[in-house]
């Protein structure tokens, strides 16, 4: 893979993430827990904090919005101000397009290396040793190395 489409590719998904909205519809006339998850005017605990009573009176079985609130929830957690509140996304995404314009120079005169995993463990599984991305890092001591972690290691 290029560089170029690394980049790209890491910047799809930097937005897809961040832009992730909730695909299942709310059941019934309830849409407190929707209308709560495009809160922006609130600190994100304060939002859980609300959707927490909320569950303790209608519980948190299939169709209260429960899933998909905590599925919301533990995504946000990434994308707060130092006050708690939900980074706009029109602002993180001009951060991450200055900080790859930045990177732009560092990147094209580096040439990027592979180191593994390069085998895999053949087991019964359906799908051995293959897995998700689910955080990416630059090391903050040396730029120039790019982490990636999955659930699986």
């Amino acid at each position: 893979m290029t560089k170029n489409k690394f980049l790209l590719l890491l910047t799809v998904l930097m937005v897809s993430l961040n832009n992730f909205k909730i695909i299942a519809q709310p059941r019934g006339n309830d849409n407190f827990i929707y209308e709560l998850m495009e809160r922006r005017d609130l600190p994100l605990e304060a939002i859980k904090r609300m959707a927490d009573a909320h569950f303790a009176i209608v519980g948190n079985k299939k169709g209260t919005g429960h899933n998909q609130f905590m599925r919301w929830w533990y995504e946000e957690r990434f994308h707060l101000d130092e006050n708690g509140y939900i980074i706009p996304t029109d602002v993180e995404i001009e951060a991450l397009t200055q900080g790859l314009r930045s990177m732009g120079a560092a990147i094209n005169s580096t040439s990027w290396s592979e180191l593994g995993p390069t085998n895999m463990n053949v087991t019964s599984s359906w799908n051995p040793g293959i897995g998700r991305v689910r955080h990416m890092t630059v090391d903050p001591n040396n730029a120039n190395n790019l982490y990636a972690a999955s659930d699986g290691g």
